[in-house]
C-alpha cells in the first residue's frame, strides 16, 4: 500500500537532480557573468533567441535546459583566438 504521507513529500535528491538540469534566468547570469538585462536582450532577439522556457500564462520564472543552453553557446559564441585573428586581419596597418 502506498503511503501518501511520505509520497508527498520531496526527495532532496531528485530535487538536486532537476536543479542541475534547468537553470533561472538569475543563475544563467551568475554562470555567463552577464547582466540580466544582456539575458533578456538575447531572449527578445528575433535571431537565435537564447532558448528560455515558461509555463503557459505566466511572464516570469524562465528556466533554460543546460543542453538548450550550451547548444546555443556553440552557435552564438566564438573561440579567442579566432576572434583576435579577426580583428587583427582588418586593421590597416599606418
Amino acid at each position: 500500500m502506498i503511503d501518501e504521507e511520505k509520497s508527498t513529500q520531496l526527495n532532496p535528491i531528485y530535487v538536486w537532480a532537476i536543479a542541475e538540469e534547468y537553470f533561472t534566468i538569475t543563475q544563467t547570469c551568475q554562470l555567463l557573468r552577464v547582466s540580466v538585462n544582456r539575458i533578456r536582450s538575447y531572449i527578445e532577439r528575433d535571431e537565435d533567441p537564447m532558448p528560455f522556457r515558461c509555463f503557459p500564462g505566466q511572464t516570469k520564472g524562465y528556466f533554460i535546459h543546460k543542453d538548450d543552453l550550451r547548444e546555443w553557446l556553440m552557435r552564438n559564441t566564438v573561440m579567442v583566438h579566432d576572434e583576435k585573428a579577426n580583428h587583427g586581419s582588418q586593421r590597416t596597418r599606418r
